[in-house]
Order: structure tokens, then sequence, then C-alpha cells
């Protein structure tokens, strides 16, 4: 089990205790999916043009590691009940199960899952701004 999947069980497990309803929660968990999945595929992208480049082997070995940690990611991710705004077989995510999960609770997995996402794009940049050194 990955820790961003332990981690967002543990979310839900906490947010099983919040009796609010918001009726925007689905629709702010969908901005927040649609936009990881653009910043996501940008940086698949970035990191596959960098791996094109003749890299030294440590080199090379960081960036697949920020590739695989990106491709777990995207396996981690959970649709948004009534998200029709993307297309669900281009990020080639599992559409988790959701049955039992409120609109609150949908938003704080997006959160946790953007959070997570940030770490990863913020050692993509670190990355990037070593080597144009």
């Amino acid at each position: 089990m990955s820790r961003l999947y332990g981690f967002a069980l543990c979310l839900l497990i906490l947010a099983c205790t919040s009796g609010k309803t918001n009726e925007n929660a689905y629709a702010q968990s969908a901005l927040i999916h649609n936009s990881m999945i653009r910043k996501a595929n940008e940086m698949e992208h970035a990191i596959r043009e960098m791996m094109k480049d003749s890299l030294p082997l440590s080199e090379g070995g960081s960036l697949r590691s920020i590739l695989t940690d990106l491709q777990e990611w995207k396996e981690q991710l959970v649709e948004v009940p009534g998200n029709e705004i993307h297309d669900h077989k281009s990020h080639g995510h599992h559409d988790q199960n959701q049955s039992d999960v409120t609109p609150e609770q949908m938003l704080l997995i997006q959160k946790e899952l953007d959070s997570y996402l940030g770490k990863i794009g913020k050692r993509l940049n670190h990355f990037s701004n070593n080597k144009k050194q």
C-alpha cells in the first residue's frame, strides 16, 4: 500500500465525523481534479522530454524516480462523481470506488492528492533548476 493511499484512507476515516453538507463540494472537487490532471500531464511530458536528452545515469535515475512517483499518484486518483469535463481514458487512472464518500470527503481527498502532486512538482522543478546551473 502506497503512502498516499494510506493517507487518503485515513482522511476518509477522519472525514466521516463531519456532518456538514456542502453542495459545492463536488464542483470544487472537480475543479481541483481537472487542474491536477492538466498539471500531471504537463509534468509527465516535461519528464519524458528531459529523459530524451542524454543524461548521466544519476540524473536519469532521478527523473525515473519522479516519473514513477507521478505514475503512482495517477493510480491513486479518485474520480469525482458527475465530472464529465475530461476524458477519463486519457489519463489512465483507476476509477476508485467512491460510493461511500461524501462530497466533503471527496473534496478532502482531491486536496490531498493535489498537495502530493505539488510535492512531486517541486522535486521536478528542483531537478530542472539544478540541471540548468
